[in-house]
């Protein structure tokens, strides 16, 4: 008899001021969508890697596929000292 192991990623809990970011951040993109529309505006947003437009009668038009472009490995050796500047 095999022993089937299942492995769950566990995510860190978000902070409190994090989860105040997020909601508001979230509260924030429902207005824009919502005044956009009320406006007549486009709206353009990526879902599953692809870039959707949206008009306002609810017509939907595919853009492109969003090219995610991924670092090259770094290594670094032991005691190398970063700096950075914002």
């Amino acid at each position: 008899m095999e022993k089937i192991i299942k492995r769950t990623v566990s995510r860190a809990k978000p902070s409190a001021e994090s989860a105040i970011l997020i909601k508001a951040a979230k509260n924030a993109g429902r207005n824009a969508i919502r005044t956009s529309k009320a406006l007549g505006l486009d709206i353009t947003y990526i879902k599953k890697g692809i870039i959707y437009k949206e008009t306002p009668d609810g017509k939907l038009i595919v853009v492109g596929a969003n090219k995610k472009v991924s670092p090259k490995k770094i290594s670094f050796k032991k005691g190398t000292i970063l700096n950075a500047k914002a």
